[in-house]
């Protein structure tokens, strides 16, 4: 589904990601994990066309080469992104953030039935309708940034770092919901801090370090190896 080959994104003189490869095949989780600083948001951010890429680079969506495209027509082509920071309208109410998500959608019944689609993965949404989104927490500001990506009614989901600065048990509500939505069809690209809880869920893995890719493999793997456990499960 996504094909990322020769991915290099600079700032200035500093390469932010480093000429990293990778795929995400329909229907998995793939999880990027590694510690600050990796490049683990310039990544995506630059398949969202948010960062500027090398000449060199080539993403591939569904077959479609999308480099050069803007970030709305990314978007348009089903490949929706929760940015790192949740980045909610504080302002808007719940329904609101929703309604924004939904830009793309002219059509009121798609609109309607992804509404309650969020709703029913999201019930405290449901509860805080008219409620607006600076007022929500930490864990329904979280929420509300997926259910407002999956207003776009896109195929593939890229989370960046859904768990940050939230309390544990919430953590593993949001994970369950990534399940759900996986084992109802959606393709995932998770980017995370808490890699226990990453590699737990994921089928496939890759590494970043530095801007570079040192290790991949199937998630189990990646979790059982050394330095991985020594690195970044506390092992």
């Amino acid at each position: 589904m996504l094909e990322v080959s020769h991915l290099t994104v600079n700032y200035g003189s500093i390469k932010g990601v480093d000429d990293i490869s990778f795929r995400v095949e329909e229907g998995e989780i793939v999880t990027l994990i590694g510690a600050n600083g990796a490049g683990k948001t310039s990544t995506l951010r630059a398949l969202s066309g948010l960062n500027k890429v090398s000449h060199s680079t080539s993403i591939k969506f569904k077959g479609e080469e999308i480099t050069k495209l803007a970030p709305h027509q990314i978007v348009e082509r089903g490949l929706c992104h929760v940015p790192e920071g949740r980045r909610i309208f504080h302002k808007m109410t719940v329904r609101e953030n929703l309604l924004m998500g939904a830009w793309i959608d002219k059509n009121g019944g798609t609109i309607r039935k992804n509404m309650e689609r969020a709703f029913t993965l999201f019930p405290r949404l449901k509860e805080r309708e008219n409620q607006l989104g600076g007022t929500l927490s930490g864990g329904e500001q979280q929420m509300l940034a997926v259910a407002r990506a999956l207003m776009t009614g896109g195929s593939m989901l890229m989370l960046d770092e859904p768990s940050m600065g939230l309390a544990p048990l919430v953590v593993r509500g949001i994970f369950e919901i990534i399940q759900e939505l996986n084992r109802e069809g959606m393709t995932i690209l998770l980017i995370e801090q808490n890699a226990n809880m990453a590699l737990g869920i994921a089928s496939r893995a890759y590494v970043l370090e530095t801007g570079k890719i040192s290790l991949s493999g199937p998630a189990q793997e990646i979790k059982a190896n050394e330095q991985v456990k020594k690195a970044y499960l506390g092992a």
